[in-house]
């Protein structure tokens, strides 16, 4: 199922999953753009700009951990670190006391 999104974003796409949840050094070799702090330039100054990662650590507070995610390559270099991306997570009681899911 997650590998049919990910064709979304493009055949190049950087795309990590895993048994486990994914830690943010994992994450962060993968998907770099969940890290971005600020906006594109390319956004206007009414762009209001909300870190992926802080709404990662978020839910991992309330029991949310990811398994999943993918980051598109942009044809300008320059967003690299702004690319689209997606990330899939699930919940505590979903997985076992080893980190691993229950399916």
């Amino acid at each position: 199922m997650y590998h049919q999104l990910a064709t979304r974003f493009g055949r190049n796409a950087h795309q990590i999953s895993g048994r486990e949840a994914l830690d943010n050094e994992a994450l962060y070799r993968h998907v770099p753009s969940i890290f971005a702090r600020e906006a594109h330039d390319s956004r206007s100054e009414r762009y209001v700009y909300v870190p992926t990662i802080d709404i990662v650590e978020g839910l991992r507070r309330e029991g949310w951990f990811p398994f999943f995610a993918v980051q598109s390559v942009p044809r300008d270099g320059s967003r690299h670190g702004h690319a689209k991306h997606m990330l899939h997570l699930m919940f505590a009681d979903d997985v076992s006391s080893q980190g691993k899911p229950l399916f």
